[in-house]
């Protein structure tokens, strides 16, 4: 989004309250943040929106919106509290799920949540959060975390590990959430999850049906970008080949750990 556009909207939003004080009302409340999402004893997600510390310009509202729509298709109830590192921890404690399927920016060495607080870290960081993933299947949407996190989730006793030996890419473009276009980046990473709530644990499996969800894609957009528009407008077939480039990114990228033996 060009700068001028953040601040037209800014001070679209300004004259707006002011209308509300003006009149002697309060402008309603924002809704509540639906960051972390769960199913009882099944599934917890994380999903943050806020990376301003840490970005120059916002990046995880576009991977946030496809998770949301994941959360929201398997019915997926909301703690309203934003996902930082207290709420996300207060919460596993309490829903006591299966998988952990995290979103948000990481390093080799760190997982962060909300704001880009650490999360998790490997030991030589403090190990923040191991205590956490024993016995459970943990899911990092992230960047970079399956070189150094990863495995030394898997010797913190997780059942199994999936993230990313590389950084995430997404597609910034238009709106978040407006269309497959936008939401195509993470459509294998969803897949993982998927496969995990349909009961299948054999961690090759599911790694399986993750890069043959991302393959479907990019063969997709390789057959029917003409077909396809976003926001409302076409998709050029520079921006096709564009996105197909960050669907391989993203499949060779992903990894799988087993139990640690």
């Amino acid at each position: 989004m060009k700068t001028e556009e953040k601040v037209g909207l800014w001070a679209f939003s300004g004259v707006v309250v002011l209308a509300f004080l003006s009149l002697g009302l309060r402008p309603p409340p924002p809704p509540p943040p639906r960051q972390i999402r769960f199913l009882s004893k099944q599934l917890l997600m994380g999903i943050p929106e806020d990376d301003s510390p840490c970005a120059d310009e916002p990046v995880l509202i576009w991977g946030a919106a496809p998770l949301q729509k994941f959360a929201n298709e398997v019915g997926a109830s909301a703690i309203e509290a934003d996902a930082l590192p207290e709420n996300l921890r207060s919460a596993i404690l309490q829903e006591i799920p299966q998988q952990l399927y995290l979103f948000g920016h990481g390093q080799t060495w760190v997982y962060t949540s909300e704001k880009c607080k650490y999360f998790f870290t490997d030991p030589v960081h403090n190990g923040l959060n191991l205590d956490l993933v024993k016995d459970r299947y943990c899911h990092l949407l992230s960047c970079l975390t399956a070189q150094t996190l990863g495995p030394e989730i898997i010797k913190a006793g997780a059942k199994g590990y999936f993230g990313y030996y590389e950084p995430f890419e997404l597609v910034l473009k238009v709106a978040p959430g407006s269309g497959r276009f936008v939401d195509a980046p993470v459509c294998g990473d969803i897949e993982i999850a998927i496969a995990l709530l349909q009961g299948e644990r054999d961690l090759k499996t599911i790694y399986n049906r993750g890069v043959a969800r991302y393959n479907e894609e990019i063969n997709y957009w390789g057959k029917h970008w003409a077909e396809e528009s976003c926001d409302g407008v076409r998709i050029a077939e520079q921006e096709a080949q564009m996105l197909i480039s960050v669907l391989i990114h993203n499949r060779d990228a992903l990894r799988y750990y087993p139990i640690a033996q």
